[in-house]
């Protein structure tokens, strides 16, 4: 391939054959060439017929390019080139996606900031990248942290560019767009005010899956099942008027305080004298119905469950159908509230001692509540028998590490589970490359049970183009927005002013506020089409395209949405045909992720310079908490196997001869928090937690440790004990966490 492009190019040049292969010359040459004679453009000249139209995948600029992207995006150019070759001129754009969590995560890494909305903006606040910086994260204004964000984007934007250039994917670069720039948002703006006037869209006060860590709601498309180690408590409940009881297993006993109803299946024949009666819940005796459900699972635990508000989607579903009162007890941190019984929905027959239980729960995370509840029930002799363990699937979000909680809040959905017949059609209408990925995105659809909550509580996005009015006593009408005018677009509501109002009027009463959320990053990446159409200014080019190529795990969100949006804009189909790449994958067949498995030479560099600011002499005692800092603050995910790799490399008697580092500087730390002891057999046995012959966590080591612990450690000790685990890459959760300390404590 070299030579034949070192012989295009000295023919072009009426050049001779060099004698020495010059790989870097010969590459700038052909991307200059490319670039100067415009090789690649779209020629908008010619008719639709003439065309083959792109839809590019925008990737997100929030970590490393790695050689999974390379071969995903090679296969479209391949496709690309055979249709110039077919004499078709070809729209083929390239846009960056950059808004959204993962570029706020790698901002406040890469800077040491973090966004507080309620201070004034800074016009002085200077950004600085120090990788030595072990300081607390600083907190800035709203816009100074949106600022942050804009400027290394496009800082990654440009070494994006340059990666594909290098590579000679033949993109036409005057067709190039970004997710957050104004064009886009304006796009995505205008998307959102269309379907609020077709009613497809609307401000709800409802349960919602909530990341506790990301302090923001979730659509269902970015849930995750997580196979996580539990416990199965086995819970007595009285029945009112008997000296009987039941026994209910929860995986969930701190919901017990927000206990509703007591379900099972309606041909139960252990359960059916008991309906209609009531049962009271122990520690908080709340009476509560028991009913016959069809959603309730003989087989499943005691085949009797409690309805709690909320446990689980099933609890959100049962609440909505019976109208029973709200109890809402866990915050959007993840920790239990105030609540008083005896006022309100909290019922008890006895307050005080109701209020006693739950004032020494208020604050706790939802796991050191659960361990509490627990400790209270054995004390009160409520278990029917020591907790059970089982390993279950819990909901997560893709990109957190603590389980989804239901919070109740307002958020903006579209509705879209009244067109899932619709969008089935509309998949059978699109040729799937492979046939079996239509069966994918069929399953998805018909599977879907929310409509899409497309609100995020964060800072770095394309912003609603919404304001409320406030009444006399400075009260929010949520019933009625205030909608921007298509022509004042784009809008940010938290600077702009709505029409017949001024700034001087926001916030105070019978003025307005802005809507400070902004959209799930979704939203606007289903309008690929739309925004590129704008970008390459040509009146000839309409939907559908004639592919989308993308990866099968987006089949759910980037492909799902983006033909919901073509249905309810246009009522058409977004492309011709889909065509879906598998994976790359790494040494440990794992999927390849920028975040995680990106290497290229300007990280080698940075890691090289972080092992020489701290061992500049190469004395062998760096120190590796230090080293793994700066790496953090480079960007790098916190489970970047790399980085285990370059410890499990170093951390070896034939690297520790040439100067190398001990891993053993990590494992003080964190053993002053586990181990009741030091010894060298503990401290060898953590270390195999961290890193093992295939980088992954060895959670069955760490098992052993914990059994060393004593019972004086309580929850607290625990949770920073845990917190120190997962700041250097371990996924266990505290659940399972807790679970070992149970197991050793019973």
């Amino acid at each position: 391939g070299s030579i034949f492009w070192r012989l295009i190019m000295a023919y072009k040049e009426n050049k001779t054959l060099d004698n020495r292969m010059d790989l870097p010359e010969i590459e700038n040459r052909g991307k200059s060439f490319w670039m100067e004679n415009n090789t690649y453009r779209y020629d908008a000249s010619k008719s639709r017929e003439e065309t083959f139209v792109i839809d590019t995948p925008p990737p997100t600029v929030s970590g490393s390019l790695h050689i999974g992207h390379i071969f995903s995006y090679t296969q479209t150019d391949v496709v690309a080139r055979y249709q110039r070759m077919k004499g078709k001129t070809v729209f083929y754009p390239i846009g960056w996606d950059d808004n959204g969590l993962p570029t706020e995560r790698r901002v406040q890494n890469y800077y040491n900031i973090t966004c507080n909305p309620s201070l004034p903006y800074n016009p002085n606040f200077v950004l600085k990248h120090d990788e030595g910086d072990k300081s607390p994260r600083k907190e800035v204004s709203r816009k100074n942290f949106i600022e942050a964000c804009e400027k290394l984007t496009a800082s990654d934007e440009g070494i994006f560019e340059n990666v594909f250039k290098n590579i000679g994917h033949s993109y036409d670069w005057n067709i190039k767009y970004a997710t957050i720039n104004p064009q886009s948002i304006k796009i995505s703006q205008e998307s959102f005010i269309d379907l609020y006037e077709k009613g497809d869209v609307k401000s709800i006060e409802s349960p919602t899956m909530w990341d506790v860590t990301f302090q923001s709601a979730v659509a269902q498309a970015e849930v995750e099942d997580r196979e996580v180690a539990g416990f199965f408590h086995d819970i007595k409940f009285r029945v009112e008027g008997t000296d009987e009881s039941i026994t209910i297993a929860t995986t969930r006993p701190e919901f017990l305080p927000a206990c509703i109803s007591i379900v099972a299946h309606p041909e139960d024949e252990r359960y059916r004298r008991f309906f209609g009666k009531k049962a009271i819940v122990p520690l908080f005796d709340t009476p509560v119905e028991i009913v016959a459900s069809e959603h309730a699972e003989k087989d499943k635990g005691t085949g009797i469950m409690m309805v709690c508000t909320f446990g689980d989607a099933a609890d959100v579903q049962w609440w909505k159908q019976t109208g029973l009162p709200l109890k809402q007890i866990v915050g959007r941190d993840g920790c239990l509230v105030e609540a008083e019984f005896g006022k309100g929905a909290f019922v008890s027959l006895n307050p005080e001692k109701a209020n006693g239980y739950y004032r020494q729960l208020i604050g706790l995370s939802t796991q050191q509540a659960r361990a509490k509840i627990v400790e209270f029930l054995r004390e009160n002799g409520d278990l029917a028998a020591e907790p059970r363990p089982l390993t279950h699937a819990v909901k997560f979000y893709e990109k957190g590490n603590r389980p989804l909680e239901f919070v109740t809040s307002r958020q903006w959905f579209v509705s879209l589970q009244d067109k899932k017949e619709a969008m089935i059609e509309c998949g059978r209408k699109i040729k799937w490359k492979p046939s079996h990925m239509q069966n994918r995105y069929e399953e998805w659809v018909k599977g879907l049970n929310q409509d899409w909550c497309i609100s995020r509580q964060r800072f770095f996005g394309v912003p609603f183009p919404v304001w409320y009015k406030l009444d006399s006593h400075g009260n929010p009408d949520y019933e009625h927005p205030i909608i921007a005018e298509r022509s004042q677009l784009p809008v940010d509501p938290m600077v702009d002013t709505p029409k017949g109002y001024s700034e001087d009027m926001r916030g105070k009463a019978n003025g307005f506020i802005g809507d400070k959320d902004v959209m799930d990053t979704w939203a606007t990446s289903a309008l690929t089409p739309q925004i590129a159409m704008n970008a390459g200014s040509s009146d000839k080019i309409s939907l559908p395209f004639d592919i989308r190529p993308q990866a099968h795990d987006i089949i759910r969100t980037w492909a799902f949405y983006t033909i919901a949006k073509a249905l309810m804009h246009s009522n058409t189909i977004p492309w011709n045909e889909v065509l879906v790449s598998g994976f790359i994958l790494d040494p440990d067949r794992k999927k390849m992720s920028k975040s995680k498995n990106g290497l290229d030479k300007n990280e080698l560099e940075i890691i090289k310079r972080a092992f020489d600011l701290f061992d500049p002499d190469h004395t062998g005692k760096a120190d590796i908490k230090e080293i793994i800092e700066t790496l953090l603050n480079c960007g790098y995910d916190q489970k970047n196997p790399v980085l285990f790799q370059i410890i499990a490399d170093l951390d070896t008697p034939e690297a520790a001869k040439n100067g190398g580092v001990s891993f053993f500087d990590l494992i003080d730390d964190i053993n002053t928090k586990l181990l009741d002891r030091s010894s060298k057999e503990a401290l060898t046995n953590l270390y195999s937690v961290f890193v093992d012959d295939s980088n992954s966590i060895r959670k069955e080591t760490l098992k052993e440790i914990c059994d060393q612990i004593g019972k004086e450690y309580d929850d607290a000790t625990l949770q920073e004990a845990l917190d120190k685990l997962t700041k250097y890459g371990t996924d266990l959760t505290y659940e399972e966490f807790e679970s070992i300390i149970l197991r050793r404590r019973k």
